[in-house]
């Protein structure tokens, strides 16, 4: 059943590709199937139109008003206000004398509109205040306004009259907080969501303050008490709960002071809240095999989960936001997800000439079993340098690294010695291979005031490669990003920029057998859909993206697309000979 679904999802990429992606709706036609398990949350498409997230929100809190009504809504942008206040037009009676209100607007404040007036309806009406002109303009975030159940809006009303009264918050000198929190995959105008907000210690993980908090349809938040913190150093991690499935984010070392804080986790629209965290409804903070294994469950259906863009079906739309977010951690610091690691500082001279290059060129031909040497060269042209930092990415299928120091704890490459006098750098600080992910890592550097800065042709190691199978062609390839320090680069010593213009990568021809099985990318012996991920998750990815792996790019057209995928697709099921 699995299989036949995935083959589903791979037969509508395949024809969005051929009809220039996206060019036809999609999403009707198919009937929504029932889930057995976790039946609740999949909602009427009806009512899900216009709200997507009360049932989600019962399952991280209990509200004391209606989901969906507006005054639901203004309690959840007001946790400071009690359970007690009755219908909206009763609010300001209700509160006079604990809270105070006026008739004077102010950001934070719960606008109450008695019954009837300015065409609140027969129970009267309630709305959050985001933004304040003057004392007679001002804007608002409501629910159920005009008989949109469940829908936020945003509006400004017309200005204040008799029956128009402010709730304001008590006199605190605890931190205000406005905030941004955009979702990814989502229409620019449906970023409404109830976000858990948390005030933490700087590296604890223990909260001082918890609140879930509404933003508005841009994904906005304003004036929010962080009750009982005191201004000073803070982490702040937010988590969209409704709708469910979005990583946690985190902004770290913020300085909260006693008035108005803002906090842009979305870093613009650059940095979304990643979606597709869908197993054990959202609470493993990972995007993994066990969330694509759910969205397989939840394609073609109705499930609010998987459903990330919000037109009332899981599709091929919501299939290739899933690709995207694949493999992606929360906690991710406000801008990256896990993106980290400066050796040098990513600058590069336009006049640089330096490269590194493997030797020998690509096209040579090796027997399976054949144990093959490739020297790595570098070329620092006429910059003086004091290191180098290098990593070769393989296939770790098809190419077995070969230990040359077992003296050494873990895999060793040899490091490079014709560089007179002697070796290039006088010290390889690091020297590992990681069999898992076909990477070779090492670093060269000087010994400041003991060795002259390098310049000029040198060789920095020697691989020994054992074939394991026969291909046509398997890379063996440089890691190199322009401007990104965290791969390989060639150091100017008096700089400490980046120099390295350039890199050189070759594909090798081994011959016989046993045949490599293509799409086999953990080395199982078998093409399942643990290998479909594998390509999956690395969909759009080309070389000058962090993370890009050779392997994964079968038909070597320098971008992960659908022919790749549909290269693993078609051996599905195969195994080693």
């Amino acid at each position: 059943m699995r299989k036949a679904i995935w083959l589903l999802v791979l037969t509508d990429i395949v024809v969005i590709s051929t009809v220039l992606f996206l060019t036809v709706p999609l999403g009707t036609g198919r009937t929504a199937k029932a889930q057995d398990r976790d039946s609740h949350l999949t909602k009427p498409r009806a009512s899900y139109t216009n709200c997507y997230y009360c049932d989600y929100l019962t399952e991280y809190a209990t509200a004391p008003y209606n989901c969906g009504s507006c005054t639901w809504w203004a309690w959840l942008n007001r946790q400071d206000l009690p359970s007690d206040l009755g219908n909206a037009g009763e609010w300001d009676d209700n509160a006079r004398g604990r809270w105070p209100v006026d008739t004077t607007p102010r950001v934070g404040d719960v606008v109450v509109f008695d019954p009837g007036v300015q065409d609140a309806g027969g129970w009267g009406h309630v709305a959050y205040v985001i933004e304040v002109s003057s004392p007679t303009s001002y804007r608002v975030s409501e629910m159920n306004w005009a008989g949109h159940w469940c829908q936020v809006t945003i509006r400004t009303p017309p200005p204040p009259e008799p029956g128009v009264w402010f709730i304001h918050r008590k006199e605190t000198s605890s931190p205000i907080l406005n905030f941004t929190a955009e979702l990814y995959g989502a229409p620019s105008n449906r970023q409404s969501a109830a976000v858990e907000i948390e005030v933490r210690e700087v590296g604890s993980t223990t909260h001082l303050f918890k609140q879930t908090a509404g933003t508005d349809s841009n994904g906005q938040c304003r004036g929010v008490a962080l009750s009982g913190v005191q201004p000073g150093l803070y982490d702040l991690y937010a988590k969209p709960i409704a709708p469910s499935g979005y990583l946690r984010k985190k902004a770290g070392y913020v300085t909260l002071s006693s008035g108005t804080n803002t906090v842009d986790f979305s870093k613009g629209g650059a940095s979304k809240f990643a979606p597709g965290d869908i197993d054990k409804y959202g609470q493993d903070n990972l995007v993994n095999i066990l969330d694509f294994s759910m969205f397989l469950d939840y394609y073609a259906t109705d499930n609010l989960l998987a459903d990330f863009n919000r037109d009332g079906e899981a599709n091929i739309l919501d299939f290739s936001v899933f690709l995207d977010v694949y493999g992606q951690n929360g906690d991710g610091e406000v801008g990256a997800y896990g993106h980290s690691g400066n050796q040098l500082a990513p600058v590069q001279s336009s006049t640089s000439d330096a490269y590194v290059a493997l030797i020998p060129y690509g096209g040579t031909t090796w027997n399976v079993g054949e144990i093959f040497n490739p020297d790595i060269v570098v070329d620092t042209g006429d910059y003086a340098t004091d290191g180098t930092d290098l990593i070769v990415l393989y296939d770790p299928c098809i190419l077995e690294v070969q230990d040359e120091d077992p003296a050494k704890e873990g895999i060793q490459i040899k490091e490079g010695t014709s560089h007179s006098p002697g070796k290039m750098y006088s010290s390889y600080p690091t020297n590992h291979v990681d069999t898992s992910l076909g990477k070779i890592y090492l670093r060269g550097t000087i010994d400041v005031g003991s060795q002259p800065v390098t310049t000029g042709y040198g060789e920095f190691g020697s691989i020994r490669f054992k074939a394991q199978c026969g291909i046509d062609r398997t890379p063996v390839s440089i890691e190199y990003v322009p401007q990104f320090s965290a791969d390989t680069n060639v150091g100017g010593s008096e700089s400490k920029r980046d120099v390295l213009a350039g890199v050189n990568s070759f594909d090798y021809r081994i011959n016989g057998d046993p045949a490599c099985l293509i799409g086999d990318f953990d080395c199982s012996c078998e093409v399942d859909i643990a290998d479909v991920m594998e390509v999956a998750s690395r969909w759009r990815m080309t070389a000058m993206d962090v993370g890009w792996h050779p392997r994964y790019d079968l038909d070597r057209d320098g971008n992960i697309d659908i022919v790749d995928i549909m290269k693993v697709v078609a051996n599905w099921g195969k195994s080693c000979q």
